[in-house]
């Protein structure tokens, strides 16, 4: 019943009995089809006989029944042959109403027999034959049987597809059971994880309210240190401003020296200016194959006495005889500029100069050795 429904075995049920019935009206159809036809096929028999009167319709219509009988193979297993035979006129010919003795006797004329055989032949023959199957018998169990198979061939069939589906079920929720218990143990994991976690959280807690307690308690401990804490920094803040105030004081000093120091540069820068013009009229005055530059004037006017000296005496050699004079390196400038010529006078002085195209002297720079540096940047931009 489990994999079976209720319909199905009503139907498997019922269907032997219906089938065994339904197969026994129909087998009693076929044979009575099949024996009628054998039996109109034997009829009347030898006619040749029949009409000589060598025999009698009778006797002949009853040879041939009974042969066919005994050829009838459900004949004796349960298969019921009824014939009967008569005449158009309603004469039954078989099975015989009476036993007739004037047929065996010796002197009856064969002419009477072949008038009385022409006679009801002449009349026609009517052929009735009824098969009758009966129960508890070789063919009804044979029938019965194969019905029964062919029920419980049927039941076989369902019982196996429904154990087939039970299965596929079965594998369906074992399958969905395993999906369960993974998900669960994934929960469960999940849960542990989420567990250890609230006990971690837990124990940080009470440590950071351990933390708190312990600083809770040193905050009360401390609290008379921290008003003598606070008066001794009110007493480095005023210590500080008073500090603050003298530097203040100090800045002004020395904001006041730079504007005087300004003013005093001033006035120099003016005075070297003018010495500066007054130098240029005087070098071009003595020098006329020589040009000087700005800061060539420039820096001959902060050289020291001595190197002033000692510059004037190179650039009288440069302005006199310039090839004569020697040189201790060539700086070369680049592609498309003129070469410069370096002069060390004094051990500490420098001197650059250049050939114009006319071999005239163009003095650029005059230094010394400490603003060699900004001497030679000077060169390298012009």
């Amino acid at each position: 019943m489990r994999f079976l429904s209720f319909k199905a075995l009503f139907v498997l049920v019922m269907l032997p009995p219906i089938l065994y019935v339904a197969s026994l009206q129909g087998l009693e159809g076929y044979l009575e089809h099949h024996y009628r036809s054998a039996l109109a096929n034997r009829i009347p028999g030898d006619t040749q006989a029949l009409l000589s009167g060598r025999i009698r319709l009778v006797d002949q219509l009853q040879t041939i029944v009974e042969t066919l009988r005994t050829e009838a193979v459900f004949h004796h297993r349960g298969v019921v042959l009824a014939v009967t035979i008569r005449t158009q006129t309603g004469r039954r010919l078989y099975p015989p109403a009476f036993s007739d003795d004037s047929a065996a006797e010796p002197g009856l004329e064969t002419m009477q027999v072949a008038s009385e055989n022409f006679a009801l032949l002449n009349d026609g023959l009517d052929v009735t034959l009824d098969v009758t199957l009966s129960h508890n018998t070789v063919v009804a169990n044979a029938v019965l049987a194969s019905c029964i198979l062919l029920a419980l061939g049927g039941l076989a069939v369902l019982y196996r597809r429904g154990v087939r589906g039970y299965e596929a079920e079965e594998a369906q929720r074992q399958k969905e059971r395993d999906a369960i218990r993974a998900r669960e143990a994934k929960q469960k994991e999940a849960l542990a994880a989420l567990t250890d976690q609230k006990n971690d959280l837990a124990a940080e807690i009470d440590t950071i309210q351990s933390d708190l307690q312990a600083a809770q308690e040193r905050a009360a401990r401390n609290e008379a240190d921290l008003f003598d804490e606070v008066e001794t920094l009110e007493a480095k803040l005023q210590q500080n401003l008073k500090q603050q105030d003298r530097q203040q004081a100090r800045v002004r000093e020395l904001e006041h020296q730079l504007a005087q120091l300004a003013r005093e540069r001033e006035a120099l820068s003016v005075q070297q200016g003018k010495l500066a013009g007054g130098l240029r009229k005087r070098m071009d005055t003595l020098y006329k194959n020589t040009s000087f530059s700005d800061r060539s004037l420039a820096g001959l006017a902060e050289l020291p006495e001595t190197l002033q000296i000692k510059a004037e005496e190179v650039i009288h050699q440069l302005d006199a005889q310039a090839d004569d004079v020697p040189i201790k390196r060539k700086l070369f400038r680049g592609k498309g500029k003129e070469t410069v010529f370096e002069i060390v006078f004094a051990r500490k002085g420098r001197l650059y100069f250049r050939r114009t195209k006319t071999r005239k002297v163009d003095i650029l720079a005059i230094g010394t050795k400490n603003t060699q540096e900004k001497d030679l940047l000077y060169l390298d931009r012009i």
